[in-house]
């Protein structure tokens, strides 16, 4: 047996709804120096430098079209822009920031896919749905999606138009959300807006404060859905020192440790006949990433349709760890399984995931739970 001291990295995730009570707000259900921007802004943009009109932001600048609205009062994003309102309904673009790759640009459109009820693609599909962009920052991915149905007041289809750039040790996203027709009205917009991003410090490392895991933020739209997933809205902040640790487990001795990865805070290979089986332990917000949500994603990941909260009570278990509560999950699909754990921890999610071959896993369901058993909070 081994005992495992895992360090913290804080992933704050949140978005934020409008406080004026006419605007109704519903959530749709994760480094070199660049060069500087062009002396003239495109068209529509502001001539103003951003260091000088807009509050400070950590490592990055920019110049915003006229016709947004930056919002203030907003701790868990570093850019958050009001581009317009149709029906009660908001159009904004959210700039955030994660460490590592967040699981990479396939992981990131699914997610994006299931904010507004599209089915997962598979990876050959990937290049039929990205574009690239080369711009004076680096290369661009940009995504252009619409839901099939009007999830907004149902009377609107919702569209997300977002880019994303990924850096050596973080992933930096541009993401508008809102009506069918008002996003898709920004597309120039949102291009031109990206070519005046500059970076002003290698590896900047954004800050904010935790927030209630209970009652996160939302994206504004309209008609029930599934809260934000956790690539919707991050600022991170750095790992604590290691006496800061909050967590130990003790590992079975026949898994295999592998290599943690960007966003892994333990990793494990468990053998088997029918082919080996992943462990993987992350931590991320708690605001950012409620329990639905992940359990949706990880539904996604076997290609099973998602829950409504309705169903929680009969899909999954609570495991006592002496005061700690996991929340525990066993789905299967297709010869795969899923078996997982969340904790909520204070501002942090905690996730015990093993997945793999449907036989392996279910050989491995009492070995997990007994695993589970074995995570304390220092």
């Amino acid at each position: 047996m081994r005992t495992c001291i895992l360090p913290v990295a804080v992933l704050l995730l949140a978005l934020t709804s409008c406080r004026d009570p006419k605007i109704r707000s519903y959530r749709i259900a994760k480094e070199a120096e660049a060069p500087a921007p062009a002396a003239q802004p495109p068209a529509g943009m502001s001539m103003t430098a951003p260091a000088a009109t807009a509050k400070p932001r950590p490592g990055i600048t920019w110049q915003k079209p006229d016709a947004w609205q930056e919002q203030t009062g907003n701790t868990m994003r570093i850019g958050n822009f009001l581009i317009g309102v149709k029906d009660n309904i908001k159009t904004e673009l959210a700039v955030t920031a994660f460490p590592g790759d967040v699981g990479g640009d396939f992981a990131n459109v699914n997610r994006w896919r299931g904010q507004i009820q599209l089915p997962p693609i598979n990876e050959a599909e990937l290049p039929t749905v990205i574009t690239s962009l080369d711009l004076p920052t680096g290369k661009f991915q940009l995504i252009d999606i619409t839901s099939t149905e009007p999830l907004l007041d149902g009377k609107f289809k919702a569209r997300i138009l977002g880019a994303w750039l990924k850096q050596p040790n973080h992933t930096w996203f541009f993401k508008i959300t809102g009506d069918e027709a008002t996003v898709g009205a920004q597309r120039e917009t949102l291009v031109a807006f990206l070519r005046t991003v500059a970076f002003t410090e290698p590896a900047a490392t954004p800050s904010a404060e935790p927030a209630n895991p209970h009652n996160p933020p939302a994206i504004t739209a309209t008609a029930p859905s599934t809260p934000p997933p956790s690539d919707m809205a991050s600022q991170p902040v750095p790992p604590p020192p290691a006496s800061d640790n909050p967590i130990v487990w003790t590992a079975p001795s026949d898994w295999k440790t592998k290599a943690l990865g960007s966003m892994r805070k333990g990793s494990y290979t468990v053998p088997g006949s029918a082919g080996d089986a992943d462990v993987s332990i992350t931590m991320l917000s708690a605001a950012a990433n409620p329990l639905l949500e992940n359990i949706n994603r990880w539904r996604r990941q076997i290609a099973l349709p998602p829950i409504s909260g309705a169903d929680l009570p009969t899909q999954t278990t609570t495991l006592a760890v002496g005061e700690l509560k996991i929340t525990v999950i066993d789905y299967a699909n297709n010869a795969n399984r899923v078996l997982g754990g969340i904790l909520y921890l204070g501002d942090e999610a905690w996730f015990f995931k093993l997945n793999g071959p449907d036989a392996t896993v279910a050989s491995q369901k009492n070995a997990f739970l007994e695993f589970l058993k074995t995570v304390k909070a220092r």
